[in-house]
């Protein structure tokens, strides 16, 4: 029930309402009645109500000295103004107090039944943000975890490539999020008995679905409907990693930790999975793929390019075969990047740029692109203290004209006609940063100018205009880069 406090010095006027509420058939109930605003402070710190009914001029203390030590006291009812006669003084001094509405005495039922309805509804949506907020305090292992209840499960989703690189901001999965609307999606499934929260993950790839349903077999049906349906609406693979058995929804935090290490263990490179914690995990022999990673060590030390590219195509089919993990293909390149360094000990090479190729990489095909690529290249890079490259200037030229739009590597890498790890590495070596993190750097600049300009302006409107269809993400990188939320910029 939402409880309500009416503050009106007119005993009749009061007790209508109040008659007028209880049998409005909505879940309101009268807290209590003052007779003045020192009365009304009293009630309200006892029953702390969501709604309070307050009129102006009463005696002992009015409404708006009432109000303001509600607000002194940062208490934040949804507050309907009563007054026996329109005052335009009134009207402003209530907006400055965020009141829901100013209502003339005598009031209608059906004045009231519009009012409790907009009240209802504002109430609803505050519920669910407070625990929107608390779970999402759970997840992060934050604040008290007694005073939400329920049974729930847990998936962590990603989509594209498992994000190695702390550079995540223009992956190719940051582009189908931005187009995906995941808790409209779950409206469109039909999942009125079950309620669904959906959260960022710790990459700009990453999603984290919670579901709180009575039936586990509901929760089970709606997280397979959802992976199936991430897979219809994009090219890239999508990695669902769950579990099979409710948990309870103060363990969220924990499971959401099990989920991380499981992804990042058992994630499949270049194909979509659904991976349940219980389910044993496959165990592969090394004995055939070091044989091939031992044909690649010959290759390179006898300088035999094609044969190096050709061995290499062998690895990453055997990989794609076997459904090796993302992170043991890394194990075995990094292997083979130290065989290459030890015979070529001037090529640009890196363990992050691996990281980087695997994170970016759309398909096994790709990834065979890109490492061929950097290969060729890495003893050709330029030396940027003898000149300016011009490639690097133009990737700086694109991305001030389009960060506004959604920018990611494969992005670049069509513009520009090379590999996005050797667009990266150009522009690294110019700029001492990569095209992700100057994105970034470009987006939050213009964040605050327009923060500068508008203060009122809202953040969703900001985020959007700057490029961020996600305010909460947009959020999060802002903080990341100004150590400060953007409402708190100024």
């Amino acid at each position: 029930m939402i409880k309500v406090l009416i503050a009106e010095d007119e005993p009749l006027i009061a007790k209508a309402l109040a008659k007028l509420i209880i049998n409005s058939g909505m879940d309101f109930e009268v807290a209590g009645i003052a007779a003045n605003g020192r009365e009304a402070v009293d009630l309200y710190e006892k029953h702390l109500p969501e709604v309070v009914f307050t009129d102006i001029k009463m005696p002992i203390m009015d409404g708006f000295e009432f109000l303001q030590i509600l607000k002194d006291r940062q208490y934040e009812p949804c507050t309907i103004i009563l007054s026996g006669f329109e005052d335009f003084n009134y009207a402003r001094q209530a907006i400055s107090y965020q009141v829901l509405d100013y209502l003339l005495k005598p009031i209608s039922k059906q004045m009231l039944t519009d009012i409790l309805n907009r009240v209802r509804i504002i109430s609803l949506q505050k519920e669910q943000e407070s625990k929107n907020n608390l779970i999402k305090s759970t997840l992060e292992n934050k604040g008290r975890q007694d005073i939400i209840d329920g049974d729930c499960m847990l998936a962590l989703i990603c989509i594209g490539a498992y994000p190695m690189s702390p550079d995540d901001s223009m992956l190719p999965g940051v582009k189908v999020w931005n187009e995906i609307d995941l808790e409209r999606d779950l409206l469109q499934m039909d999942c009125t008995e079950a309620t669904c929260w959906v959260f960022n993950g710790n990459s700009s790839v990453e999603r984290i679905l919670i579901l709180e349903a009575a039936d586990p077999a509901l929760q089970n049906m709606i997280m397979k409907n959802v992976y199936n349906r991430l897979k219809e609406q994009t090219n890239l693979p999508v990695t669902l990693v769950t579990h099979r058995r409710t948990i309870d929804i103060t363990s969220v935090g924990p499971m959401y930790n099990e989920l991380k290490v499981t992804l990042y263990s058992r994630f499949i490179f270049g194909k979509s999975a659904m991976i349940f914690l219980e389910d044993q995990v496959v165990v592969y022999k090394d004995n055939e793929i070091n044989a091939i990673v031992q044909k690649i060590y010959k290759k390179i030390s006898a300088n035999d390019s094609k044969g190096i590219n050709t061995s290499l195509k062998e690895l990453l089919e055997f990989c794609d075969q076997n459904n090796l993990s993302q992170k043991r293909i890394l194990k075995y390149l990094n292997i083979i990047l130290a065989y290459y360094c030890e015979k070529f000990p001037l090529a640009q090479m890196t363990n992050i740029d691996f990281e980087f190729m695997l994170s970016n990489a759309e398909s096994y095909e790709n990834l065979y692109l890109e490492i061929t690529e950097m290969l060729r290249t890495s003893l050709t890079l330029p030396d940027v203290t003898q000149t300016v490259h011009p490639l690097a200037l133009k990737i700086k030229s694109y991305l001030e004209e389009n960060f506004e739009k959604s920018v990611t590597n494969e992005i670049l890498s069509r513009e520009f006609g090379f590999v996005s790890s050797y667009l990266s590495k150009i522009f690294k070596n110019q700029f001492r940063m990569t095209p992700g993190n100057y994105l970034i750097k470009l987006r939050i600049n213009k964040a605050k100018s327009l923060i500068r300009e508008n203060p009122d302006r809202l953040i969703k409107d900001i985020a959007d205009a700057v490029g961020y269809n996600d305010p909460y993400y947009f959020s999060k990188v802002f903080y990341k880069e100004e150590n400060m939320w953007p409402s708190d910029y100024k």
